[in-house]
């Protein structure tokens, strides 16, 4: 580290000013909330990923669960939480008191929410919602500040809560205590299981999302879907190879059939990607490469790109033998493969539960 700036994010200071920022925990995205909505930018090249509008509002305080693959926003009467991948809302929220603080707990599931002061036939007091991101119900209730809960921390497993009010004051729970509740265990045909499977590339992200959860709490039906479904992120080298060539083709249809195969590989072949563009000299195959590589790179995600990603957060969410195994061979693809990195990153965060 120099001390040295590395990036200047900048947007219309003239319509928001922020108001809180919060870095995912592995520090490759950044969150900034503001008067008018919520920013998500990439902190090592000063990249604007994405923005979610709400006017005249502004947020609050903005957090990230554990995973880095949610992104939650406090306004000063609503929540909303966000799916990263896909910048678009799971969860929205309305709240009859002023909020003042959120945090996610290390499960992925649970999100507490700190309220200003209830006023009850005793006076004041300050109070924390347990939501269930599964469900969207709050499920327990923490009261003991005599003023708001201003900030929460989870000890690293997540056995151990921290609250700090208003009053200097900080309390510590035992959050084992208040888990959400076991989630409904349905029977489901073959048809339902593919409709499930199809939610989860959907644009839809609130349909994605509940798919998501039928699938953890059939996590048996789950597995024998995912199985068969997910495909390893590495293709054919010499496929991949004769296409980059083709890039240069004389023929015009040649090289544009050879661009349009190579984007529908999408991370299947991003390796060979950034290595032939590091080498190539020929400015029309670099156009096309660098064309390519911007759309790999490029957020949200959508497609089956997306549904890859949400499969390896729901393999971590389930976390059995079976999940892993299928981490495990997920985490063989090509190394630049945004689907391998996640899924590597769920089996160190197995690892560490």
């Amino acid at each position: 580290m120099t001390g040295k700036e590395a990036h200047q994010l900048t947007w219309d200071k003239d319509r928001s000013v922020c108001y809180a920022l919060a870095f995912s925990r592995d520090s490759k995205l950044l969150a900034c909330g503001g008067f008018g909505g919520l920013w998500l930018w990439d902190p090592t090249n000063g990249k604007l990923l994405w923005e979610s509008q709400k006017s005249e509002a502004y947020v609050q305080a903005v957090a990230f669960s554990d995973d880095g693959c949610l992104v939650a926003a406090l306004y000063e009467h609503s929540l909303d939480v966000f799916e990263v991948d896909s910048g678009k809302e799971i969860h929205l929220q309305s709240l009859k008191m002023t909020a003042s603080a959120i945090s996610f707990a290390p499960d992925g599931r649970t999100l507490l929410l700190g309220l200003h002061a209830d006023r009850t036939s005793s006076g004041l007091s300050g109070c924390a919602h347990f939501v269930d991101l599964a469900t969207g119900e709050v499920f327990a209730k923490l009261a003991g500040h005599e003023q708001e809960a201003k900030r929460f921390a989870f000890s690293p497993k997540g056995k151990v809560l921290a609250s700090a009010d208003a009053d200097a004051t900080v309390l510590l729970w035992d959050s084992a205590a208040h888990k959400p509740p076991p989630l409904a265990v349905k029977k489901h045909s073959a048809d339902d299981l593919q409709r499930l499977w199809a939610d989860l590339s959907a644009d839809d992200a609130v349909a994605a999302h509940r798919a998501f959860w039928t699938f953890v709490a059939n996590s048996d039906a789950a597995m024998l879907t995912i199985k068969d479904k997910l495909k390893l992120a590495i293709a054919d080298g010499e496929q991949v190879q004769k296409l980059i060539q083709e890039l240069d083709d004389d023929d015009f249809e040649v090289r544009s059939r050879a661009t349009g195969e190579l984007e529908d590989l999408g991370e299947l072949a991003s390796d060979a990607l950034r290595k032939a563009a590091g080498k190539t000299e020929l400015p029309e195959v670099q156009r096309r490469l660098k064309d390519l590589l911007d759309r790999l790179e490029a957020f949200p995600v959508s497609g089956e790109r997306l549904r890859a990603l949400r499969a390896m957060r729901l393999l971590d969410q389930i976390g059995t033998a079976d999940a892993r195994e299928v981490l495990e061979r997920m985490a063989m693809g090509g190394a630049t493969s945004r689907v391998t990195i996640a899924a590597k990153a769920a089996l160190e965060r197995l690892k560490a539960r």
